[in-house]
């Protein structure tokens, strides 16, 4: 369960368990697991990360709205909360300069009190300056390689756009991937597993992102059309029948770009919670190609709902060679089910009941089952699965 708490009237914080599991983890190489050292080591992630992400929530503040800290698997992430004009390419790269130099200044100022630490302070305070500094020039000076999401690569890209446009953006991201790609085999190599998946992750996000730059068009740097999106965004936690006349509004506007598209998915998603699948599915099917895989579960789903089988098994099957989800057997099974195959729906089913017994049994409802419930070897897996 994450920890939820303020920072002052303008600053919130969200600490999720995965955190605090990563932390320890990465403790327990380089304390020996001695509860005293890995206590320790746990406070000295936790504040150094505060910190940092001090550094983008305060400028944030001097930029005139509130900020949302929130720790996760990764470390942390800050986000801006009620801006009322989006932010300057300026104030952009200012905000991601901030974080890792008010994290060097910690470390530094850890660095500069250790021999004092060391003559007159107790064990304890001198082993968390030695951790601190350590930690923090460390991780703030790997934070400033050019790699999304990390903020040297959002500096990266938001400069090199803004100087050169397109062709900038993609340099950008090449430096990204070869910098990712050439740190991640030297961690593999080194035996640091962890840092090296880590940045193999990176490197596969920014090559998604790589993918994308072939549907930006001249109307994503449209300051009319960039306002009206980002208002939309605000509107999507508050109000989601406000949320989609604004975006059908930018689509309007945009009529293609990676902002289209954005505004698309989100418009179809919409469109599914709100029961809409006639109007989601063609929306998230235009612009597949670019969908998160959320989206792209949702779009499985409504391809099943829709009768159009072959293309939900298909997506279903993609979707769960890159990682396994019930909700994604779940439409697999349904969708073998609607094409009167009961083998090949049974074993979806035994798949999805072995990730989420419940999400499975719940499946079974769904009228896509009515051609193969009467088939004696289905209704003897579901029985073996204690589903029926």
């Amino acid at each position: 369960m994450a920890l939820e708490a303020r920072l002052g009237p303008r600053i919130g914080l969200t600490v999720e368990h995965s955190f605090w599991i990563t932390a320890l983890i990465l403790g327990s190489a380089s304390t020996g697991a001695q509860w005293q050292a890995m206590l320790l080591w746990l406070a000295v992630c936790f504040i150094g990360v505060l910190v940092h992400e001090l550094g983008h929530a305060l400028l944030m503040l001097r930029f005139g709205c509130s900020a949302h800290i929130t720790f996760y698997t990764m470390g942390g992430v800050t986000r801006p909360v009620n801006a009322t004009t989006p932010f300057t390419a300026r104030q952009h790269l200012a905000v991601s300069a901030a974080g890792p130099v008010l994290g060097l200044l910690f470390g530094l100022a850890a660095f500069a009190s250790r021999r004092w630490c060391y003559l007159h302070a107790p064990w304890q305070a001198y082993l968390f300056v030695e951790f601190s500094w350590r930690a923090a020039l460390y991780w703030n000076a790997i934070n400033l390689l050019p790699i999304e999401p990390m903020d040297g690569g959002q500096f990266a890209s938001r400069a090199l756009h803004a100087r050169f446009g397109i062709p900038g953006l993609k340099a950008a991201y090449l430096l990204g991937i070869a910098t990712a790609a050439g740190l991640g085999i030297y961690k593999l190599l080194a035996g640091q597993m962890i840092m090296a998946v880590m940045l193999g992750t990176f490197a596969f996000g920014i090559v998604q992102k790589l993918r994308q730059l072939t549907l930006r068009s001249p109307q994503d740097d449209d300051p009319q059309i960039q306002a009206a999106y980002d208002e939309a965004q605000a509107l999507l936690a508050k109000d989601e029948a406000a949320a989609a006349q604004k975006l059908i509004a930018v689509r309007k506007l945009a009529k293609a770009g990676l902002i289209y598209a954005s505004a698309t998915e989100q418009l179809g998603c919409v469109f599914f919670r709100a029961g809409d699948v006639g109007a989601a599915y063609p929306l998230l099917s235009s612009v597949e190609a670019s969908l998160a895989p959320s989206s792209r579960k949702v779009l499985q789903w409504l391809a099943c709902e829709a009768g159009d089988y072959d293309r939900a098994i298909s997506l279903g099957r993609s979707l769960f060679n890159e990682a396994k989800d019930a909700g994604v057997a779940c439409a697999s099974a349904a969708s073998y089910a609607g094409l009167g195959d009961p083998e090949r729906a049974a074993h979806w089913l035994k798949t999805a009941a072995a990730l989420d017994r419940e999400t499975a049994g719940l499946i079974l409802k769904e009228k896509h089952f009515d051609r193969v419930r009467a088939d004696p070897a289905f209704r003897d897996a579901v029985v073996s699965l204690g589903l029926g």
